[in-house]
């Protein structure tokens, strides 16, 4: 609904943050209906929008990121589509690493704790860190953040 993008442009510091969506409804609808909700965050000069698999466009990129946010499905362990799965693999964990800049940070977003993934984390990035955040709305519960920093 484009609320973590509205907080992202409110930092100061940030210059561009690329959106990579696969589904072009999600793209219209953000234009179309959320605008309102989330201060038109794709109206900003700053985002950039590519409508394109998420897989897809890491594993070809040749940017340089300072960040890179994953929020795909509920997480690495609660995926509505199987496929994506592959997103949380290792293999796509390196890729992340390959396209940060030196010090660029990997933010996971997960519905639920994922041992397996923390541990794949863990085994590519050397700086890690969980954070859990409470919710309370609409029911009490608990989702994580995992952070990886690229140590070059």
């Amino acid at each position: 609904m484009g609320f973590t993008l509205q907080e992202v442009l409110a930092c100061p510091d940030v210059y561009q943050v690329t959106v990579v969506e696969i589904e072009e409804a999600i793209i219209d609808w953000n234009h179309r209906h959320f605008g309102e909700l989330n201060g038109n965050a794709l109206g900003d000069p700053r985002a950039v929008v590519v409508r394109s698999d998420l897989f897809d466009f890491i594993h070809a990129s040749h940017e340089r990121f300072h960040g890179i946010l994953v929020d795909v499905d509920n997480g690495p362990n609660w995926l509505a589509l199987d496929n994506n799965a592959r997103i949380y693999s290792k293999p796509t964990l390196r890729a992340i690493k390959g396209i940060l800049a030196a010090r660029g940070i990997l933010a996971t977003w997960s519905a639920q704790e994922d041992r397996v993934y923390w541990n794949r984390v863990n085994a590519v990035f050397q700086e890690t860190e969980t954070i859990r955040v409470a919710e309370t709305e609409p029911q009490p519960s608990e989702t994580v953040i995992y952070l990886a920093t690229a140590a070059r």
